[in-house]
């Protein structure tokens, strides 16, 4: 063998251990080929994979802390959002004898509003930017906050409240209900629990601010003390909330297909629908709790603070759980925290709730109560996945936010059977049905596990 042809292989060997590094899918019989041919090629990979490297777009990790910031950003979005009803009871800005009636009817309203326009904002999600919702949402809060502080009656604060604030945070919620599940999955719960858990977080300091602000400012700068807080606040998260990815122009094409917002074979799946009956039920159960506290109250002999203080530590509580509540479900399954969460709170009422007598056994109930009853929204996006798949998530959503508004009439109708009570204690049959609604929950939920995963010990 000649010098030269020594001196050759190494090169060709080197240039065909270049082209398989670089083609990684060429089969064997091309090291045939010659090594003209095999320099070209190389050369010719090596650009594209330079160009390709230039157009590359890095996607963020899930559970990253990218996503962690970005949950921070709806966090602060809303995480003044509430109502200030022990507020206007104690300092009697509105002279009216069923000042707490008009009250509650207040808070249904914003619920109502709330959750109805779940339903059509996820209609409207995929043809508007989510920025420009999360914009709107924050404009309509504010400026329902603002409104606020210059009402002389409180009719108007149906709408400054009722109407403008319920609106906006449901513009608000929905995008986090789209996004979120895109940035987290192993901490998916969690995240939709701390996230949940900005709103009693916000119901539950807002009293502590306003009557601080109050002693000083007088009520009317108060609530534009709250506005300028809550779009402060909404100005700082709003740069935070940022997609994960961005669509390619098949995915935006498929997103605006009526049948991917409006898929009725979803109806078909048994599991959803049985889930989707759970909402009411659970919306139900849930506001006769949170209405009815502060009366059930002044009923045992307690003063309206009492009462105020009840649904305080009910919302604070709730905060807590909210979150371990995620956390959980992180840990044994969306499903089986929710059944284990219904289970608890039917016990709660039935057990503790139907023997309160004082204000020491109520706040009890108030804190042990609060530490479970949010669980729904804790998982809810987790479980509606679970059933249907991402893909169906957000027609699964809009199903679910329209059915689950019927459950906001519970108040009325439990009020209207507590006028037919006559011979039991106050609101005896009103604890009866929040328990049995609980308990229904939780068996409801049993048997979707059951129909997912027959092994009793399953994730799911």
């Amino acid at each position: 063998m000649s010098f030269t042809d020594n001196a050759e292989q190494p090169n060709q060997i080197t240039v065909q251990k270049s082209h398989v590094i670089i083609d990684d899918g060429i089969s064997c019989h091309n090291k045939k080929e010659s090594n003209s041919t095999l320099s070209q090629k190389s050369t010719q990979s090596r650009t594209s994979n330079d160009n390709d490297n230039e157009n590359t777009v890095v996607i963020p990790d899930v559970d990253g802390r990218r996503a962690w910031i970005v949950l921070g950003g709806f966090v602060l979005i809303n995480l003044f959002v509430g109502v200030m009803q022990d507020y206007y009871i104690r300092n009697n800005i509105f002279p009216d004898s069923n000042l707490f009636s008009h009250l509650t009817f207040i808070g249904m309203t914003y619920e109502v509003l709330f959750m109805f326009n779940i339903f059509i904002v996820n209609i409207l999600y995929p043809f508007i930017h989510f920025k420009l919702l999360l914009v709107f949402g924050i404009l309509f809060m504010t400026g329902g906050l603002a409104l606020s502080s210059i009402v002389n009656s409180v009719w108007q604060l149906y709408f400054t409240y009722g109407l403008l604030c319920g609106i906006g945070n449901s513009l608000m919620c929905t995008v986090g209900y789209h996004l979120l599940p895109k940035w987290f999955d192993k901490y998916h719960n969690t995240a939709i629990g701390i996230f949940t858990a900005a709103v009693p977080f916000g119901g539950s300091i807002l009293p502590l601010i306003a009557n601080k602000s109050n002693d000083v400012f007088g009520h009317q700068w108060t609530f534009r003390i709250l506005a300028i807080m809550f779009f402060s606040s909404s100005l700082i998260g709003l740069p935070l909330v940022t997609n994960r990815k961005k669509l390619s122009q098949q995915e935006t094409e498929g997103k605006h297909k009526i049948r991917n917002i409006f898929d009725f074979s979803l109806l078909k799946n048994l599991n959803l629908i049985m889930w989707i009956i759970i909402g009411p039920i659970y919306i139900y159960s849930m506001y006769i709790t949170f209405t009815f506290i502060p009366s059930f109250a002044t009923s045992i002999g307690l003063d309206d603070v009492k009462g105020a203080l009840g649904v305080t530590v009910l919302c604070a509580t709730s905060i807590i759980g909210s979150v371990l509540d995620g956390a959980l479900a992180d840990k044994i399954g969306a499903i089986n925290t929710f059944i284990a969460c219904m289970a608890i709170a039917s016990s709660t009422v039935f057990l503790v709730w139907m023997f309160v007598h004082n204000v020491a056994t109520l706040m009890i109930f108030c804190v042990l109560h609060g530490l479970v009853y949010q669980c729904y929204f804790s998982v809810i996006t987790s479980v509606l996945i679970t059933i249907v798949g991402v893909e169906k998530y957000a027609a699964a959503l809009g199903f679910r936010s329209f059915v689950i508004v019927v459950g906001i009439l519970g108040p009325f109708a439990a009020t209207h059977l507590e006028s037919n009570n006559i011979t039991k204690e106050p609101y005896f049959y009103s604890r009866i049905i929040v328990g049995a609604g609980y308990a229904i929950c939780s068996l409801l939920a049993f048997v979707i596990k059951i129909r997912t995963n027959t092994n009793l010990l399953a994730k799911v």
